[in-house]
Parts: C-alpha cells; structure tokens; sequence
C-alpha cells in the first residue's frame, strides 16, 4: 500500500527518487513526471518567471520609500557643506584682519575702529568692522593692553550693517604695548 501511493504508476519509480545523471532532468529542469503531448496553457503561463503589475508597484512604493528622505538628506548635505565653505572663508578673513588691526594699533596705540569690505581679497560681499579700545570697561589696561573685537559677516542685502541671518564669525584678542 505505502508503495503503491508514493510511486508514480506511469514511470514506476518511487516520487522524489534522485536523478542518477542530467539527462533524467526533463527540459524544465524540475524533476519530476513528464507529461504526455504538449503543455496546458495554464502550466506555460506558471512556468514563465515574470512580475506582475501589483509586484511591480509595491517594489516602486518600497524604492520611493527610501529614495525620498536620502535625497533630502543630500540636499540637506549639500547646503551644510555651502554654510561650511563660507564660514571657513570668514574664519579665514577674520584672522587676516587681525594682522591689519595689529599693524594699525602698533603705529598709535589708540582705540580706535575700521570698517571695511574684502573686495581687493576677492569677496566683495564679505565686510569687517573692528573695535579696539583699551578702556577698562572693555577689558583693557589704558596705554598698555588693548582689546581688539573683530565682526566679519557676509552683507547679503549690500547696505554695510550686519542684520540677524546674515552668516557671521567674531573673534577676540588683544594686543600689549612693548615697554
């Protein structure tokens, strides 16, 4: 009874015998009973390894899914890196300032204040206002420290003050006189 259930009657093995060589693989490649003429429409249909519409609209839905917030998260990036450059460019124009303040107080030893924009080093947007007073109220010694604070910004709207937004770096030293 056992073998009578479990073995294909027409060919006379035992179902899920294992294949002595490639040649017993029918043209499927799945083992298993052949079928006499030719294929029902219906196996053609289920052998063929295609997707279906609904296969390919959840695939779409899942790829959106995660293409959406990582090109947020690149424009997010690339607007960091802009706002990175441009205060490493100020970081930079701040520090040149305070050799030209330096040079300004090593001449007179008065307070003193410059105003000026960077045009002639290549950022005509980029301006500077230094303050440098010995005044104890600032944090001086009068005629033997003064302190030097320095604002250098980027003038987005062009009228020389700096306005809340507008991308700016401070910076604070001071400087002894000599003898």
């Amino acid at each position: 009874m056992f073998a009578d259930k479990y073995t294909n009657k027409k060919h006379g093995h035992p179902v899920g015998q294992q294949l002595r060589s490639l040649t017993d693989l029918p043209a499927s490649g799945v083992a298993g009973p052949r079928l006499a003429g030719p294929r029902p429409a219906s196996l053609k249909s289920a052998a063929r390894h295609g997707t279906s519409l609904l296969e390919v609209m959840i695939a779409t839905v899942c790829a959106s899914m995660l293409l959406v917030p990582t090109a947020t998260m690149l424009s997010d990036a690339g607007r960091w890196s802009s706002r990175m450059e441009q205060q490493h460019e100020l970081i930079s124009l701040t520090n040149s300032c305070v050799a030209e303040v330096e040079f300004q107080i090593a001449s007179n030893f008065r307070s003193g204040q410059l105003q000026n924009s960077f045009v002639s080093r290549g950022s005509p947007n980029s301006r500077y206002t230094a303050i440098y007073r010995d005044a104890v109220a600032d944090g001086g010694i009068p005629n033997r420290f003064m302190v030097i604070q320095i604002l250098t910004w980027v003038d987005v709207n062009s009228n020389a003050i700096w306005d809340a937004g507008e991308p700016k770096q401070e910076l604070a030293t001071g400087v002894a006189r000599r003898g």
